[in-house]
């Protein structure tokens, strides 16, 4: 089965929220299931994006969207 993965929001000392995702597992069992390993949000939505935009720029993909 494959990982699932939700977004969840901590809250800072100085009041601000980040966001993250979280092993779904962890999020709703804790540590009997797995570890956390948190990733922030931001910076894995913009990897995805570069990679994204990487791949759709090959020359192989424009030929058979064209």
């Amino acid at each position: 089965m494959a990982p699932t993965y939700q977004s969840i929001w901590d809250k800072r000392k100085e009041g601000t929220k980040k966001r993250y995702f979280a092993c779904r597992q962890y999020h709703n069992k804790r540590r009997s299931i797995c570890n956390p390993n948190l990733i922030d949000a931001d910076w894995l939505e913009k990897a995805i994006f570069e990679r994204l935009i990487q791949a759709l720029q090959t020359d192989s993909i424009i030929e058979q969207i064209t």
